[in-house]
């Protein structure tokens, strides 16, 4: 029997977390250079660990993060709507998926 593997973190300013839980990233953790290098480099371990999907999300406001992650091989799925809560109020969030 296949066994699905999903792990989500959210990175923030002070740690990596685990999803489900509220933060709120007043400042970029690194900039999109770096958000690139390290999604590659997670993506590549993932995906050689037994990972078949891996997807991401992220306020449908940065467009930053949307472009690193179509450059990291993201694709983009869809937008959850009212879907998080940051320090201005809810957002709509997009949903990339990475699928081998």
């Amino acid at each position: 029997m296949l066994e699905d593997k999903c792990v989500t973190y959210v990175l923030t300013t002070q740690s990596a977390i685990p999803a489900g839980s509220l933060a709120a990233t007043p400042q970029p953790i690194i900039d999109a250079e770096g958000g690139l290098r390290v999604l590659g480099a997670v993506s590549v371990w993932a995906f050689g660990t037994g990972f078949h999907r891996l997807h991401l999300d992220h306020s449908f406001r940065n467009a930053a993060s949307c472009r690193v992650a179509e450059k990291a091989g993201f694709v983009l799925e869809g937008t959850k709507r009212s879907a998080a809560i940051h320090a201005d109020g809810r957002h709509d969030m997009h949903l990339h998926a990475w699928v081998i």
